[in-house]
């Protein structure tokens, strides 16, 4: 500390003025040292009193248990130990003197903070303040002047003139190298305070932009076991990878033909280390063991392996029978594939069921793509060659079916071989409708936060009401119009027009009613470019979802979550909710704030209420 710093806090105010200004001025002797303590913080308000440091440690605050007698200051503004002043020797004027502040508001030394719960040096007539701000005698807390009365070791012929220039060049030393040690320290310090402040919105935001970079593009969901696709250099799930390639040989992303597949392993431990930290978005191993070792092959095209071939043998014809697969002691085995199937064998449908003739379903393939029923005296290969995707056909992804490819002028048929929202091709056994759905015994999926969906099920427990009497009245809400997607904060929706409520009336009623023929029976070109819009979204398309369409499991969640499930939980009133669901204020975010969702941090969908809009911009 400087002492031309200290001088002008002096000199701005003149109840202080009068303080001595050298230790000879208080000393009778330049040998010996004065009576009484020869350091002191001398108190420059009425505040406090001075207090002599005749101890090697002193500690000053407000609870008297705690600190050393004489060096209580009794000030609203001091901590029970606000800090320790301590010394080798507080005789010995070579021994420095360290302050540490240990309080809750604050030391300043010459008018500036000092780090807490590190030890700072301090040197003759450094003013040690306990408020920000310039001191004077109408401080409103407590501050302190160091009085160093010690006598430093010096040589006989040492003028006091000249020993106190080597005082100030020692004590500019010591500057210097509090200085240098700071800014070394500063960098490590700037980062711990940005981690320290960092917001939680920035954690949210880069945890979002590694669920994104981690998603993958077919399942939605963070990649499970990846496989990279040769030569486009995507990545997707090795389950999403198998599926895909059963029916088309082309990427999902780019639709680039692939011709290789191969585990990546730097993914695959990049999503292991992200997991650790949240093992709630971690995925069960859904990968089906197939045959043994099955699950450990990279390369899912299916494709000839290449022959390995031995470097030290020229024999090429060894080496080719080595590798033949059909020797001469397999003659007499058997080939499956030429074996006729069973009677009564009860495989997957072969063909679609817009394939048969005079379906009630009310569209029929086209003959060229027609599949015909396998004949009576059909093999295990005619079976197996059927099961392959088929032209003019797509196949559910979870069970191999074959489905119809229906114009999207007839969208009310073709929705029923696919998830309304994002139009992926299903049976249904991976895509319920809302009445199946409703049909099922068990519980309600978690559509809302953990805690919204307990306080939901203790209210059901506590009011006798069962699992199907709500999903009655979210079916009854989304056919009247009560009910309807939302949207995200991403794709936010405007609610459904009475004009619109009224058309889905009226075809729900015209679906019900037997005499009434299907629309695919008179397509009217222009009403059905108003019903499909080239350019139309599943967000739009969600708008006019209802009990009987089909939604698959991730639909399911952003349509239930942020339309039906959500408003049917808002129309209870909070008297029938249990006590603890009660009088919460409503989070900035509402709905759509992913950290309810947090396992992490279950206490702040406990604190807030989410069954709200998003009201912070």
């Amino acid at each position: 500390m400087s002492d031309d710093a200290m001088q002008g806090t002096l000199t701005s105010d003149q109840d202080i003025q009068d303080l001595p200004e050298d230790d000879n001025d208080t000393n009778t002797s330049n040998d010996q040292p004065a009576a009484g303590p020869l350091v002191t913080l001398l108190s420059l308000n009425a505040h406090a009193t001075s207090i002599p440091l005749t101890r090697n440690k002193t500690i000053l605050g407000r609870v008297a248990a705690k600190c050393t007698e004489g060096a209580v200051l009794d000030n609203p503004r001091i901590s029970g130990a606000h800090c320790e002043v301590s010394s080798r020797s507080m005789i010995d004027a070579d021994a420095v003197i360290w302050i540490k502040d240990t309080s809750s508001n604050g030391v300043w030394v010459n008018e500036k903070k000092i780090p807490k719960n590190e030890t700072v040096k301090i040197f003759d007539k450094d003013i040690v303040s306990f408020s920000a701000g310039p001191v004077n005698a109408k401080s409103d807390a407590p501050a302190f002047m160091l009085m160093d009365k010690r006598i430093k070791s010096r040589s006989p012929t040492d003028t006091p003139q000249k020993q106190q220039q080597l005082s100030l060049s020692k004590r500019a030393n010591d500057d210097l190298k509090d200085e240098s040690t700071t800014a070394d320290s500063e960098p490590e310090q700037k980062k711990q305070k940005t981690d320290d402040t960092m917001s939680a919105k920035d954690k949210e935001q880069e945890d979002n932009a590694f669920e994104q970079e981690f998603e993958c593009g077919v399942c939605h969901e963070i990649m499970h076991k990846p496989m990279i696709l040769q030569p486009c250099l995507h990545s997707f799930c090795r389950g999403c990878c198998k599926s895909w390639l059963k029916q088309s040989k082309v990427c999902p992303s780019c639709r680039q033909e692939v011709t290789r597949t191969k585990r990546d392993f730097k993914l695959n431990n990049l999503i292991a280390l992200f997991l650790k930290t949240r093992p709630h978005m971690a995925r069960d191993d859904l990968d089906e063991e197939e045959d043994g070792n099955d699950s450990d092959k990279s390369d899912l095209i299916g494709g000839e392996r290449p022959r390995r071939r031995n470097r030290y043998d020229d024999d090429d014809d060894e080496d080719e029978d080595e590798y033949d697969d059909n020797e001469d002691d397999d003659d007499g085995a058997v080939d499956h594939n030429l074996l006729p199937l069973p009677a009564g064998f009860q495989g997957l449908p072969v063909t679609c069921p817009c394939c048969l003739p005079n379906n009630n379903i009310g569209f029929t393939c086209p003959d060229g793509v027609r599949l015909a029923p396998l004949p009576a005296n059909a093999t295990f290969g005619d079976y197996y060659a059927r099961l392959q995707h088929q032209p003019g056909h797509l196949q559910c992804l979870q069970c191999r079916k074959h489905l119809p490819v229906i114009p999207e002028v007839q969208g009310d048929i073709a929705d029923r071989f696919r998830c309304k929202m994002c139009h992926v091709a299903t049976c249904g056994c991976m895509a319920p409708s809302v009445d199946e759905r409703a049909d099922r015994p068990g519980y309600l999926e978690n559509y809302l936060n953990p805690f919204e969906m307990q306080m939901i099920n203790e209210y059901m427990r506590t009011h006798n009401i069962t699992t199907q009497t709500v999903w009655q009245e979210i079916k009854a809400g989304m056919d009247n119009g009560t009910f309807y997607y939302l949207g995200t904060g991403d794709v936010p929706n405007p609610p459904p027009t009475a004009a619109a409520a009224d058309d889905a009336a009226d075809d729900a009623a015209d679906a019900a009613d037997p005499a009434v023929p299907a629309p695919a029976a008179a397509p009217v070109p222009g009403a059905a470019a108003a019903a499909a819009p080239a350019q139309e979204t599943p967000a739009m398309r969600a708008q006019r979802v209802k009990s009987s369409d089909r939604l698959c499991h991730p639909c399911a969640r952003d349509f239930f979550s942020n339309g039906p499930f959500y408003q049917w939980r808002k129309t209870l009133d909070d008297a029938v909710l249990p006590a603890r669901a009660r009088g919460r204020g409503d989070c900035w975010y509402g709905r759509q704030c992913r950290t309810q969702h947090n396992y992490g941090n279950r206490g702040h969908a406990e604190r807030l209420n989410h069954i709200c809009e998003k009201t912070h911009r």
